[in-house]
């Protein structure tokens, strides 16, 4: 995906955190959940609503030691004789150009128009998470 942003010192930060302790890892992984929150709901507002799986299956996991973001769609179809684990459908709407032309994407632009946005709660994590660091 488009996201990924080295911020000037990011690793340094992210050593330093490793060498934290583990309280310190798991405040930062749940502030960078809430951060990841204003792309889910923006791609939320743009998924196609069918039976509102697809909807509800896009999430936020938080890495505080490694200071990402991953924003994820875990819905999967019925199992088929074609694909007898199902597949991944959220894929299929936003990259299958065969068959839908490029319709229904949802994933891309939400994560775009709310990028910015992102950025800045995630910038406020980084500060918060170095000033704990240093005291």
């Amino acid at each position: 995906m488009a996201g990924n942003y080295d911020a000037p010192g990011a690793k340094a930060l992210s050593a330093a955190i490793r060498g934290a302790g583990k309280d310190v890892k798991k405040s930062a992984n749940k502030r960078l959940k809430v951060a990841g929150r204003v792309i889910v709901a923006e791609i939320a507002s743009r998924t196609p609503v069918r039976s509102g799986k697809l909807q509800k299956a896009t999430s936020a996991r938080g890495s505080g030691a490694q200071m990402t973001v991953a924003i994820r769609n875990s819905a999967k179809s019925k199992p088929t004789a074609r694909f007898p684990g199902g597949y991944r459908y959220g894929k299929r709407l936003e990259f299958d150009a065969a068959t839908y032309k490029g319709r229904y994407r949802f994933f891309y632009p939400g994560f775009e128009a709310k990028r910015a946005e992102a950025l800045t709660e995630m910038r406020k994590v980084l500060d918060d998470v170095a000033a704990e660091i240093m005291k």
